[in-house]
């Protein structure tokens, strides 16, 4: 069994960190109680919401 390097156990925290940063970004920047599917008339989707797209 090849020996792995590292590289890649301090990747896989590093992008599940910024994936929860990303969902708290998302859900800081929209409404408290977002409905889906989303009611465009009611409000436009918000930037962050654009990006997680």
């Amino acid at each position: 069994m090849p020996h792995l390097s590292p590289m890649p156990w301090l990747l896989i925290p590093i992008f599940f960190w910024l994936y929860l940063m990303s969902i708290a970004i998302m859900m800081w920047f929209t409404p408290a109680t977002p409905r889906f599917p989303y009611n465009l008339t009611q409000q436009p989707l918000s930037f962050s919401t654009w990006m997680w797209l």
